[in-house]
């Protein structure tokens, strides 16, 4: 109702219109819905960190990505394609499959704190150097930032670390309000304020946002409130327009619609097969120079400038079509479980920034991406340096 009432105009020129709803597409939608539940329930009792980022992945991309099935009639196959690849995902996910290995964690804070200078001392270089410590406090205009960012000469080895900043900041902010160390943490509040200056990318901000409700609220047991807390959401979006378009559209609805994009895109023109991804380091050229991200800013609003990154989906299908629709869910999964291990044991507390952190990154970017450029490797590098408190 929230979508046909407040989001459908902004979505034509997707061809996700209301002439464009059949029969098949909503029965369809209301069939996959029903048929994921045993597997939601599944996952609600095992209250595992992967089990966690899956249900979260679930609400913020897949109920979306189902009211958007509905009105996805001029591509059956699209849908029968982003259906199979979510029941895939969701029923591994929910199985009791897991990773044999045993993590070890340091049980001094040193390897903590060294880690976490070194990100200050970049983010504070990276400030001074290119925005003179510019102070960003609006969370709406900041476009004009990220195209100033795309400017920045920054060396690869600093993006890599601002990357992962978000993740590995808030862990250190929950694990320093565990040892009450407050000073330490005003410093990394600071750390987030002057980050979200650099690029003007919101994550920054909520990561900051997310680390402090987590630490007031979170516990493994709270997990059942994530339906009722997205319902509650959704209400907000219907009175306070500004929190619709942060929320309801920029979260929800529009990396949703991006997977009809990627799929109408790729359905008739070569696959990436990761030749623009981690295969390019190895002398493999893509065909798409300009940047996939860009060219499907440019395919669904006429702008080049536009990046269109999405995750889940789009990465399956953009880089091996068909097969990537079954193989993918299995390495995600695999991946999760790995998280598992590095997590088991941490105080809960300090767990809810990574559960976030992780869908975040995942949802919003391809598998290798995440993992190299978007932090993810360097996080669970860290959360193993982080000193397990009961």
């Amino acid at each position: 109702m929230y979508y046909v009432g407040n989001m459908m105009h902004k979505f034509e020129y997707f061809t996700i219109c209301p002439n464009s709803k059949t029969f098949f597409t909503s029965v369809t939608s209301w069939t996959v819905l029903l048929l994921t539940f045993p597997a939601i329930f599944e996952l609600f009792r095992k209250k595992t960190v992967s089990s966690q980022i899956i249900l979260l992945l679930y609400f913020l991309s897949f109920i979306p990505s189902v009211v958007l099935l509905k009105y996805s009639a001029n591509y059956p196959e699209f849908v029968l394609l982003i259906s199979v690849y979510w029941l895939l995902f969701l029923y591994i996910g929910a199985s009791d499959y897991t990773i044999k290995c045993n993590v070890k964690h340091t049980q001094s804070p040193f390897w903590t704190y060294l880690i976490l200078l070194t990100i200050g001392a970049v983010i504070i270089y990276v400030s001074y150097k290119f925005t003179g410590f510019r102070i960003q406090m609006s969370l709406v205009d900041v476009y004009d930032i990220r195209f100033e960012s795309r400017e920045y000469n920054i060396p690869i080895i600093f993006d890599y670390i601002l990357a992962s900043s978000g993740t590995i900041m808030s862990l250190s902010l929950l694990y320093l309000l565990t040892k009450k160390k407050y000073l330490t943490v005003l410093i990394i509040i600071f750390l987030f304020v002057i980050n979200f200056g650099i690029g003007g990318h919101k994550s920054v901000i909520f990561m900051l946002f997310v680390a402090i409700v987590g630490y007031l609220f979170y516990n493994k047991d709270r997990i059942v409130y994530l339906p009722p807390f997205f319902l509650f959401l959704v209400i907000l979006c219907l009175f306070i327009p500004v929190f619709s378009a942060l929320f309801a559209f920029r979260v929800l609805l529009l990396p949703a619609s991006i997977h009809y994009a990627y799929y109408e895109f790729f359905n008739v023109r070569e696959l990436d097969y990761m030749r623009e991804g981690i295969l390019s380091r190895f002398g493999f050229n893509t065909p798409y120079t300009d940047g996939i991200m860009y060219l499907i800013g440019e395919h669904t609003t006429g702008n080049i400038e536009i990046a269109a990154n999405n995750g889940l989906f789009s990465d399956a299908y953009m880089n091996f079509g068909y097969v990537g629709i079954i193989v993918y869910p299995v390495i995600l999964v695999i991946f999760l479980r790995i998280v598992d291990k590095f997590t088991d044991g941490m105080n809960y507390k300090l767990l809810f920034g990574i559960i976030f952190s992780f869908a975040m990154t995942l949802n919003s970017a391809t598998f290798t991406t995440s993992l190299l450029t978007g932090g993810l490797l360097l996080s669970l590098l860290f959360i193993i340096c982080v000193p397990k408190i009961k």
